[in-house]
This record gives structure tokens, C-alpha cells and sequence, in this order.
């Protein structure tokens, strides 16, 4: 297997149609992250940056974060993908959004795109996300006070972190699933 990979990746197996490839986590905690990338694609994973990073933040699982034998919790959302990377996969669209918020391109539906923002807390984050219709983006763009109220009326929120207390959040937030409806104004 005499395969070239980008700087801080390496080549862990090669099956038919797919290289499974490992990677450190980003962040200070360290960990490890596979894809399984197909062959076809080495090339652009090794040259194209933008396209290395949409692949790594949309399809890698993360195997642990930290120590493997203590890893520290995480989302098992990322725990739970399969790596495999989609054959002749395409960077969607960026979306225009305000300052700190963004796309989280991984957990977007067909119909709904989900939104998030997060502050700092006690050795971690509150995130808070929300499923967004697509024709209302602008909108969340443009129109702060009702970008704030539909945040604060169906964002689902929700801490991630290592901390022994981390922050109390009222249940009804966390319990939320984050939609709104296309036909709310």
C-alpha cells in the first residue's frame, strides 16, 4: 500500500473500492477520526483543501476523543457514522449566515437546514441548533429580532464538554427537537 495522504493523515487499510484513513482529531484533546475514502478520490484529498475539509467535517466518525483508554464524551452523533465518504461527492452551496452561526452541512435534512451557535461554559460549550427551512435563510439572515425569537422558541440546547458540574439546562430546551415549520413566520 504505497499510497500518498495529506500531512497528518495516514493510510490504516485498503479495501476494494475504499483506503480507510485515519487522522487525529482537531482540538486539544486529540483522538482519532477514519473515512473511507474512495479510491478515486485519493487525489483530490491529497490537492484540494476545501474539498478535504467539507469530506472530514461531513462523513469522518470519530473513533475517541483524547486517551483511548479514557476517552472523554462526546456527540454520539459523530460516533455513530459509518466514514464512508459518497462516491463523486460535490461541495454544496455555502450559506450566507450571521456571525457565529453556521451550517452544520452534516446533520441538514431535505427540507431543513440546521443552524447553530454555541457559547463557552465551564470546560465546554452550550450549543444550540435549529432545523431551519432553507427558504427562510434569508430571513434568519437579515432579520435579527426574529432570528433571536425563533432561537430562544425551538432551538434545541445542549451542552458538550468535559467538566465534573457542567452547566444545568431546563429539560424542555434539551427535549426539543430543533424544527420549526416551513410556514412559520
Amino acid at each position: 500500500m504505497d499510497v500518498e495522504v495529506p500531512n497528518g493523515f495516514w493510510l490504516k487499510e485498503e479495501l476494494d473500492e475504499y483506503y480507510c484513513i485515519g487522522f487525529q482529531h482537531g482540538g486539544h484533546a486529540g483522538g482519532e477520526c477514519e473515512l473511507f475514502l474512495p479510491k478515486e478520490d485519493i487525489d483530490r484529498l491529497l490537492n484540494d483543501t476545501a474539498w478535504r475539509k467539507d469530506v472530514v467535517l461531513r462523513f469522518s466518525r470519530t473513533l475517541y476523543i483524547g486517551n483511548p483508554n479514557n476517552p472523554m464524551e462526546m456527540s454520539t452523533e459523530r460516533m455513530k457514522r459509518d466514514g464512508f465518504v459518497l462516491k463523486n461527492w460535490e461541495i454544496p452551496p455555502s450559506y450566507k449566515m450571521p456571525k457565529g452561526y453556521w451550517v452544520v452541512a452534516e446533520n441538514n435534512t431535505s427540507t431543513h437546514l440546521c443552524v447553530a451557535t454555541r457559547k463557552k461554559a465551564d470546560a465546554g460549550w452550550i450549543n444550540k441548533n435549529l432545523f431551519l427551512p432553507e427558504q427562510k435563510l434569508e430571513k434568519f439572515y437579515e432579520d435579527e429580532e426574529w432570528r433571536d425569537e425563533i432561537m430562544n422558541e425551538f432551538a434545541k440546547v445542549y451542552y458538550t464538554g468535559r467538566s465534573e458540574s457542567p452547566p444545568e439546562i431546563a429539560e424542555e430546551l434539551v427535549n426539543r427537537t430543533g424544527y420549526i415549520a416551513d410556514s412559520e413566520n
